[in-house]
């Protein structure tokens, strides 16, 4: 089976992906991940076009969990990764990636495109845990903002917030997200 998004390197060279590109084969999907034209865009070609970049051991988590998911127009200037419970990352050093050594749990993490990806109800956490701590964070202040003006996902939410107990922030979402559903 074919990649869902191509980079450099892969299954096409990087003179092969700059002939397709110009002759319209190829369009972007992330900096430098390309799929092909008329394919539909979704979370597991979004997914797919950061094979290479997460660390083994980690998954996508936060802003760019959120830009997997759909939730924010355009890729992050800054990736993160969070290690998977009883997995040690590799490490690595790339400006553009934030990797958080607290482990995450496998019950959160869902597999997109093959790569591990926080679920969305956890992407809604950490969205607004986020948002909450720090209200000068912008990108994900408008990833968490595209989920509150969403009902998809949200009762997914709610059931998984009322399971996490020690977790900040938990009783502020969950009504918050309660308000949402009800001036539907």
């Amino acid at each position: 089976m074919p990649p869902l998004a191509f980079r450099p390197g892969m299954a096409l060279s990087v003179a092969e992906i700059s002939a397709c590109r110009l002759d319209g084969d190829l369009v972007p999907v992330a900096r430098d991940a390309y799929a092909p034209r008329g394919a539909p865009v979704s979370p597991a070609v979004r997914a797919s076009a950061l094979e290479g970049w997460l660390p083994s051991g980690c998954a996508a988590v936060g802003v760019t969990a959120a830009w997997i998911h759909g939730l924010l127009p355009g890729e992050p200037p800054r990736h993160h990764a969070q290690a998977l419970e009883g997995r040690t990352p590799r490490r690595t050093w790339r400006g553009d990636l934030t990797v958080h050594e607290w482990p995450l749990p496998e019950g959160d993490v869902v597999r997109l495109g093959g790569i591990a990806v926080s679920s969305y109800p956890r992407t809604w956490y950490d969205l607004a845990r986020r948002a909450y701590g720090d209200p000068a964070e912008r990108e994900a202040r408008a990833a968490f903002d595209a989920c509150m003006s969403r009902a998809e996902g949200a009762r997914e939410t709610l059931a998984w917030l009322a399971d996490k107990r020690g977790l900040r922030f938990t009783a502020r979402l969950r009504g918050d997200i309660e308000r949402a559903l009800r001036t539907r």
